[in-house]
């Protein structure tokens, strides 16, 4: 029975031994192949100036606005009056974390920790933080 394991060892080992030196070979051809085609020439030719159109000739395309580089629309900034503002008492048990103010009302969040049920919430204007509306939210420098 050892003299078979033995003998089965031996074929396996030869085999693979076999199989290593033909991808081994392989390689070798491939790289001498590679080696001996040199680079191809390439014939270029040197462009010494770009002609320069006048703006006027690509009019259409900025009227067109093919590629949506036209420029947005801009907003004024309401000015918000914070004296105002009615402040929210202090025995609420919410502390204001952070806010995201953006020029759109939709996208600003503020951030609120809830003491009472300890966890931080994110809240939109015009949603409740416990009893409390939020009304207006604003970042001061």
């Amino acid at each position: 029975m050892y003299l078979f394991n033995f003998m089965l060892l031996a074929v396996i080992g030869y085999l693979g031994h076999q199989a290593v030196q033909k991808v081994r070979q392989a390689r070798l051809v491939e790289s001498q192949a590679a080696a001996t085609v040199g680079p191809a020439k390439v014939r270029t030719t040197v462009q010494t100036h770009a002609p320069v159109r006048p703006l006027q000739n690509y009019r259409l395309i900025w009227e067109r606005n093919l590629f949506n580089i036209s420029k947005p629309e801009v907003h004024a900034p309401k000015e918000i009056e914070i004296d105002k503002l009615a402040l929210a008492s202090k025995g609420l048990g919410l502390k204001l974390v952070g806010t995201v103010v953006a020029d759109d009302p939709k996208i600003s969040r503020a951030i609120i920790d809830n003491r009472r049920i300890r966890e931080q919430e994110v809240y939109r204007e015009g949603d409740y933080a416990g009893k409390v509306r939020i009304k207006k939210y604003c970042a001061t420098t």
